[in-house]
């Protein structure tokens, strides 16, 4: 079974952590929009999976962060 451990996050760590995860979503949108700009290099073409997949789970943090303040 597992064990259930509570955390107190306080409002300043909780904004210190809202402003982390949006800048590195902003950051892999940014990477992203260059990727698929530059989708005929193939080192990039390549690459471009992984900063999709990036953004995405950087996109969910973000979502899960700001979900602590909801409860």
């Amino acid at each position: 079974m597992e064990k259930l451990i509570s955390y107190t996050i306080t409002s300043e760590k909780y904004k210190k952590l809202v402003l982390l995860s949006e800048g590195i979503y902003n950051t892999s949108v940014i990477v992203a929009y260059f990727c698929n700009s530059k989708a005929e290099i193939e080192e990039i073409r390549n690459l471009t999976p992984v900063i999709i997949d990036l953004k995405k789970k950087s996109d969910e943090l973000n979502a899960e962060i700001l979900n602590l303040n909801e409860n």
